[in-house]
């Protein structure tokens, strides 16, 4: 009896192969297709937003499972959970409450492209770009 088995690998920066085994040995090995591929946004990242008020730096950690996304954002020694997230081929959107400088609810939507992310943050008192870059 020879034992064959198959499994979809990906690592963090979107490379998605297929690769079936038997008896331990590779067999077949296909990088998928652009349309197959996802750019998942886990990961440790370090975001500046240009908000209003000037140049806003924070760290984003995010966890990714099943098209959700969970994660921390800190900045200034303080750390909130994410909220609604969603990672969706190169797209990821997430929300989080903030404190400082004033109560506000941030909605980002970013797309992901290697190591790098960018995007627009939207809350009541406007709108204003984000870029960053997943930590190493």
């Amino acid at each position: 009896m020879v034992a064959t088995t198959t499994g979809v690998f990906r690592d963090h920066v979107g490379t998605t192969a297929t690769l079936v085994y038997e008896s331990g040995e590779a067999l077949l090995s296909r990088e998928l297709s652009k349309e197959d591929r996802h750019m998942s946004a886990a990961g440790t990242w370090n975001l500046v937003m240009q908000t209003p008020i000037g140049e806003r730096k924070v760290t984003l950690t995010l966890q990714s499972a099943g098209g959700t996304l969970t994660g921390k954002m800190s900045a200034e020694g303080n750390s909130t959970d994410i909220y609604e997230g969603k990672d969706s081929g190169n797209g990821a959107t997430w929300k989080v409450n903030v404190q400082n400088p004033m109560p506000l609810t941030l909605e980002f939507s970013g797309t992901v492209a290697g190591d790098q992310i960018s995007g627009t943050v939207s809350a009541a008192v406007g709108s204003w770009p984000f870029s960053g870059s997943r930590s190493a």
